[in-house]
């Protein structure tokens, strides 16, 4: 148990935890952004930490942070007390309440440019996911099993190799070397009329999709320069 003045270390990134926890681990914490992406709303720390790529737990609070009760990966403290900041001041100008709705959290985050998570947003794609499965599910069959987590994995997969496709052959998207790629990408969301993304959310999105493509790709084409 955690008396109080320790510190306690604590990282819920996916990226790290991955590399440590066993599948079962792995489904478990997968879960619980899940079960933070179906909240109806949050508070202004559980909203600064699912932005910032942390669970929300006791723990995880303005507080905690700012004493260093807490051991967190490095650049998620300042992070998270920027989107903190941030937040609070736009509760003082009245545009949230204490409780913050969920379906605005993403639209305000976008608005103002800040990174998000990977693992929140991919929680809100898999539940939105999950949603449509239920609702085709219940007009078809009536009692469906649920959806099977390697069927959303091959979708999820199918959507990165798409990714990998334009960024690379489109973009000239290198994982290997500076280019201008996430911005291109950016200029043209904005043509589109998306509401545009920040360039490090695009490029972690790129890097992700790249991991599927045989690295000796990239090699051959760098010698061949």
């Amino acid at each position: 148990m955690w008396r109080i003045g320790e510190v306690r270390p604590y990282s819920s990134d996916m990226t790290t935890l991955n590399a440590f926890l066993d599948e079962k681990e792995q489904r478990r914490v997968s879960e619980l952004w899940r079960h933070w992406a179906r909240m109806p709303s949050y508070t202004r720390d559980e909203a600064a930490a699912l932005l910032s790529g942390l669970i929300p737990t006791e723990h995880v609070t303005y507080d905690d942070i700012c004493r260093n009760r807490i051991v967190l990966l490095e650049g998620k403290k300042e992070i998270f007390l920027g989107t903190w900041d941030l937040l609070l001041r736009e509760e003082i100008n009245g545009r949230f309440d204490y409780q913050i709705p969920a379906k605005d959290l993403l639209d305000w985050a976008t608005e103002k440019g800040l990174p998000v998570s990977s693992s929140f947003l991919d929680a809100h794609g898999q539940v939105g996911v999950l949603k449509k499965v239920s609702v085709i599910g219940a007009e078809s069959v009536g009692d469906s099993e649920p959806p099977n987590s390697a069927v959303l994995t091959r979708e999820r997969e199918t959507f990165l190799y798409l990714i990998a496709a334009m960024s690379v052959t489109k973009y000239g998207f290198n994982p290997n070397r500076r280019n201008s790629a996430a911005s291109e990408i950016r200029a043209d969301l904005e043509k589109l009329g998306v509401p545009p993304l920040c360039n490090d959310t695009i490029r972690a999105k790129l890097q992700e999709a790249s991991e599927l493509i045989p690295q000796s790709f990239f090699k051959s084409e760098e010698s061949s320069r």
